[in-house]
């Protein structure tokens, strides 16, 4: 989300537009996004210190902010938008803001970066089980509050699922009835699953997120395979460990790298040491240069997620790069490659990770003359993207004004 929102407020603050930013006030020594617009910051919630009176408050204010919502009419009235487009409201600044924008003539767009408008973890997962969960998609407002609780899909605690539970109720009942705004959904599969929750197909549309060009390409004589992102149980990197420990010889003297860090870190390492996994190479956390000079040495990335991606950065980033994704089936992955072309689609276990690396492995993959032609038709420019959406502000702008004049 942070990628897209900061080269959205830089293409409208380069194309002549007005930006304003309004959102919790970013950490110490963050890197401001469109530096010069007019910010308006929320203070931060803890949610886990302080009293035990302010942890409730943060609680209540997590579900319905009263506060955020009178900052966002301040913030609409000194500055006068003719369009508000949120990115994430949940927890900090709640739907309030949503309702405050609303009556007032101003187009409203909410891009559905996660799954918050179906699922209180947002995820389309249970942190408690971690494994998927759709049981709150078409779900009814009362099974919307229970679910949460009985499966303590959020931190795995009563508690906070307890409260996202019913934040969930508030802010479908909030979304909903916003009638006039338009959801953005950056994959099919995004769009599909909000269809299956009710929502209506006149207020929703399917736009790809900017591809950016990207300096590395590459090297012709690259045989590596790369993993990179977090190390957290829904990216499932265990999977693609024993698929590799699996295919034993058949890899050759090809090495897979695993850059990135986070909670599955320690598992991962034990057990690479514990079943003498061979050429694995973990290299943590990489800057974006470094990640352009790891993309040159690799012939494919892995991108072995359980959960229902919606439209990740990371594909895009190995393609733009030349080099091929081999992509789970799952969520909007899929949609950004062509299997056998550009990369390749697998089925998420074991044995369907082993199969995809042998295949690509094994040459079954079209040309790189072949993987251009159809990055050339799949690429969506920063510049149809702009397009594409400044045409949804307009629609939103008038879907406002039809409202506010009844």
């Amino acid at each position: 989300m942070e990628t897209y929102l900061e080269w959205l407020a830089g293409e409208l603050t380069t194309r002549g537009h007005e930006v304003a930013l309004f959102g919790m006030e970013a950490p110490s020594g963050s890197s401001p996004i469109a530096p010069g617009s007019p910010r308006f910051e929320t203070p931060a919630r803890s949610y886990t210190s302080g009293s035990l009176r302010e942890r409730l408050d943060d609680a209540a204010s997590s579900v319905y902010s009263v506060a955020n919502g009178r900052r966002m009419t301040a913030a609409l009235e000194q500055f006068a938008p003719d369009v508000v487009h949120f990115h994430g409201t949940c927890y900090q600044l709640t739907s309030a803001v949503v309702r405050a924008a609303g009556g007032r003539g101003i187009g409203r767009v909410v891009t559905a970066h996660e799954y918050k408008l179906v699922c209180a973890n947002q995820r389309l997962w249970a942190d408690s089980t971690s494994d998927l969960c759709q049981v709150c998609v078409g779900a009814s407002p009362v099974r919307r509050a229970i679910n949460p609780v009985r499966r303590r899909c959020i931190k795995g605690s009563l508690g906070a699922s307890a409260v996202g539970g019913v934040e969930t109720i508030v802010s479908d009942r909030i979304m909903r009835g916003a009638g006039d705004m338009i959801v953005h959904c950056p994959s099919r599969f995004m769009e599909q699953t909000l269809h299956a929750d009710g929502w209506s197909p006149a207020r929703t549309e399917v736009l790809d997120l900017p591809w950016r060009e990207t300096p590395h390409r590459r090297d012709a004589e690259a045989t590596g395979l790369l993993y990179m992102g977090r190390l957290a149980p829904e990216k499932d990197v265990l999977t693609v460990l024993q698929a590799w420990k699996a295919l034993g010889t058949r890899t050759g003297d090809r090495i897979l790298t695993i850059a990135g860090t986070g909670a599955d870190e320690p598992q991962l390492h034990r057990y690479v040491a514990e079943h003498a996994v061979d050429r694995v190479c973990f290299v943590g956390h990489l800057t974006p240069d470094q990640i352009g000079a790891t993309l040159r040495t690799t012939a494919a990335t892995l991108h072995p997620a359980i959960w229902f991606e919606n439209s990740p950065f990371s594909v895009r980033e190995s393609l733009m790069a030349r080099v091929p994704a081999l992509v789970a089936d799952r969520g909007g992955m899929p949609e950004l490659v062509t299997d056998g072309v550009t990369g390749m689609v697998s089925e998420h276990s074991v044995a369907g990770w082993s199969g995809t690396i042998e295949r690509f492995l094994g040459g079954e993959i079209a040309s790189p003359q072949a993987f251009e032609e159809e990055l050339a038709d799949r690429v969506t420019s920063g510049d149809q993207h702009f397009r594409a959406l400044t045409g949804l502000y307009g629609r939103a702008q008038a879907a406002a004004a039809i409202r506010t004049s009844r």
